[in-house]
């Protein structure tokens, strides 16, 4: 489940479908190939994601959070639990259909105060030249 965020970030989800099937986890696989335009497969996913946080397995919450198309659950979770504000503005950057003024939003009000928190002088930088 490590991965899986890259792989989802990379658009490589039937891939990674196929990677969990070959571990003999085919509901997982089977439930990656799912059409996740929908506001049914958005909210199994979402709840997927809740029953991950409930097994601290944040990771992989994470993962279920960006393919439900939750960004901003999946940055305030890579904030706040994984302490990991360089993930978070990835994520920002690299999700798919995230609007600019919601990436923008969610630089302000969470990574940067995340970044200033942690003292991560490279993430500031970084931060703020995405907002510029």
């Amino acid at each position: 489940m490590d991965a899986a965020l890259m792989y989802i970030l990379a658009g490589k989800v039937r891939m990674l479908s196929m990677l969990f099937k070959q571990r003999d986890e085919k509901a997982v696989g089977a439930f990656m190939l799912r059409d996740f335009s929908s506001a049914a497969n958005r909210t199994a996913a979402c709840k997927n994601a809740y029953s991950l946080i409930g097994k601290h397995q944040p990771e992989g919450a994470v993962a279920f959070f960006v393919l439900a198309g939750a960004i901003t659950d999946a940055v305030d979770l890579v904030c706040r639990n994984l302490h990991r504000p360089l993930l978070a503005l990835l994520l920002v950057r690299l999700a798919p259909d995230t609007p600019k003024e919601e990436a923008c939003k969610l630089v302000r009000s969470v990574i940067i105060p995340a970044a200033e928190e942690a003292k991560d002088r490279g993430v500031l930088h970084l931060a703020y030249w995405y907002l510029d």
